[in-house]
């Protein structure tokens, strides 16, 4: 579609990631906290995890503390539900001014959107602590950091769609500047919804 096309994405191609997994018990990450983690942040300690060990010859006998890690996002991102739950109040007073539900009469007037909320509720978790956690990328590299044992210099940069080339070019930079001996450094970021899609798809930052 052209990129005014109402509700659409000019977006042909798209490298989805149906599911994210990671080995929680080998991270020793708790069973709720596992649960709480969208799955952005999945992905990115399952990268993690594989670069490490990938790296793993070139990061022998290099002292913890001199093993840096940048990470490049574009924001942080929320949970998928959680912009569900900040229109949850529009929704409900949208559906019950509906005239549709008007016409069938008080008693499932007043019922459906109860069973509706209710339904909604249900399946979307609650707001925790964790949800701090889960929104910002300076808080994944910090998490990453001490989930991997990596106590040298991090920090998460945001330069747009050129975040994961920063987090390179930073990388370098601590490397000769004598900072680290061995950085880890990569990107991730998420379009998690089809409003994100489509928003992104009006200012023209995608590629076709």
């Amino acid at each position: 579609p052209e990129r005014g096309a109402a509700d659409r994405s000019y977006c042909r191609y798209a490298a989805l990631l149906e599911h994210a997994e990671l080995d929680f018990r080998r991270h020793k990450i708790p069973p709720k906290l596992a649960l709480d983690m969208h799955r952005t942040q999945i992905a990115f300690l399952d990268a993690t995890s594989q670069a490490l060990d990938d790296a793993q010859a070139s990061m022998k006998g290099v002292p913890r503390e001199r093993i840096g890690f940048v990470l490049g996002s574009l924001g942080g991102g929320l949970r998928p539900d959680t912009r569900v739950r900040t229109r949850m109040l529009d929704m409900m007073r949208a559906l019950r001014a509906s005239p549709t539900l008007a016409t069938l009469g008080p008693a499932h007037a007043a019922r459906i959107p109860e069973d509706v909320e209710r339904q909604v509720c249900a399946e979307i978790s609650g707001i925790t602590e964790d949800e701090a956690i889960a929104s910002f990328s300076s808080v994944w590299v910090g998490r990453a950091a001490k989930l991997f044992n990596l106590r040298g210099p991090h920090t998460a940069l945001d330069a747009g769609y050129a975040s994961s080339l920063a987090a390179i070019q930073a990388a370098c930079h601590q490397l000769r500047a004598g900072d680290c001996d061995v950085v880890l450094a990569g990107g991730c970021s998420q379009l998690l919804t089809p409003h994100d899609l489509i928003a992104f798809s009006k200012l023209g930052g995608l590629s076709p």
